[in-house]
This record gives C-alpha cells, sequence and structure tokens, in this order.
C-alpha cells in the first residue's frame, strides 16, 4: 500500500509535471494490478510489485 500511496500523492502534487505523471501513473497501473496477488503470496507477482515499487520511489523522489 506504501507504493501505491506514493503514486497517487506524487501524481497529484503540486510539483508534478508531464514526465513524473506518465511514471506515477505507470506505477499505479502496476502496483494496481499486482497488489492482492503478492499479498495472497503468489510469488511471481512480487517481481512486478517490486517494479511497480521502484518506479513509484524513484519518480517520487524526482519531485524533492
Amino acid at each position: 500500500m506504501d507504493a501505491m500511496t506514493q503514486a497517487i500523492e506524487g501524481f497529484i502534487t503540486k510539483g508534478a509535471w508531464e514526465l513524473t505523471d506518465m511514471l506515477h501513473l505507470k506505477a499505479i497501473e502496476i502496483v494496481g494490478r499486482s497488489l492482492r496477488d503478492s499479498v495472497a503470496e503468489q510469488l511471481e507477482v512480487r517481481e512486478e510489485m517490486a517494479l511497480g515499487q521502484y518506479i513509484a520511489g524513484m519518480v517520487f523522489s524526482m519531485l524533492a
């Protein structure tokens, strides 16, 4: 949930711009489709979840 929160917060912040919006939306998409299955211990989905978390964190740091 932290990755999803970071991605949404980054998307709606005043400092967002076109590139960060695009990447935050991609992170929201990836995390949204893999969150439930990764919590349900489906290990193959955890790689996707890790990618979504990475993108959300990386782009969020671009706003600082």
